[in-house]
């Protein structure tokens, strides 16, 4: 049985709340303080080709949009050695797997899972615990995953992880993160964030990570019950 917090009388804890909720209220206006921020980013125009791979073709990091504005890449950590993904990659996986039209067709935004286990490994996966979303492999070339510090060298004595050197040797090969992409009307491909370690659930949170944002300062009217969405 889990250890019961403290009890007190119910004027004792609306004292305690109303503390809490000062502090609440204080994160809620820094939160959104960064949200404005990560919208405002600059970008990078990526120039570098590179190759994932499906269950049916290859494909190139436009390719990954799927006719978008806005491609949100999961680096969830399955590495090629690996039988199995990362549990806690998998706990956000089974949040998210039913977000696509809340992304796609309400914020024009495309969320991929990119990792470096082989294809058939990937699909083996994603059976076993049900999942349909998209999801490329890197295995044949993992140049990708390494660029945006998400996989690393065998034998290195340091990596940089989440923008710090940190010594490689207790730390995995393949880690988490996601990468944020745009794509521009010259249709060229821009790199806009790319944050590690471990995230919030929920489209809002990966939408907190775009240009686009979730509407912060609008009605956010565009939000419908998933089969309301245009097709």
């Amino acid at each position: 049985m889990a250890t019961l917090p403290q009890v007190v009388s119910p004027d004792q804890w609306l004292e305690s709340r109303l503390s809490l909720l000062t502090k609440e209220k204080e994160l809620a206006k820094l939160q959104s303080e960064i949200r404005a921020k990560r919208k405002t980013l600059p970008c990078v125009e990526v120039t570098k080709p590179y190759t994932f791979t499906s269950p049916t073709s290859k494909a190139s990091l436009s390719d990954l949009f799927d006719g978008k504005n806005q491609l949100v890449v999961y680096h969830f950590m399955f590495g090629p050695q690996s039988d199995a993904g990362c549990p806690h990659c998998s706990f956000l996986a089974d949040d998210l797997k039913n977000v696509d039209p809340h992304l796609s067709k309400g914020r024009n935004t495309k969320l991929v899972f990119v990792s470096r286990a082989p294809i058939d490994k990937i699909q083996a996966y994603q059976k076993r615990l049900g999942w349909d979303f998209t999801w490329y492999s890197v295995f044949e070339d993992d140049t990708f995953n390494k660029d945006y510090g998400v996989a690393f060298e065998e034998g290195a004595n340091e990596i940089t992880y989440n923008y710090e050197r940190t010594d490689a040797s207790e730390m995995p090969k393949d880690l988490p993160g996601i990468s944020v992409f745009v794509k521009g009307g010259d249709g060229k491909v821009y790199h806009t964030y790319s944050g590690y370690g471990e995230f919030g659930h929920g489209s809002e949170t990966l939408l907190d990570c775009t240009p686009l944002g979730r509407g912060d300062g609008e009605s956010e009217s565009w939000v419908r019950r998933n089969d309301e969405y245009d097709a």
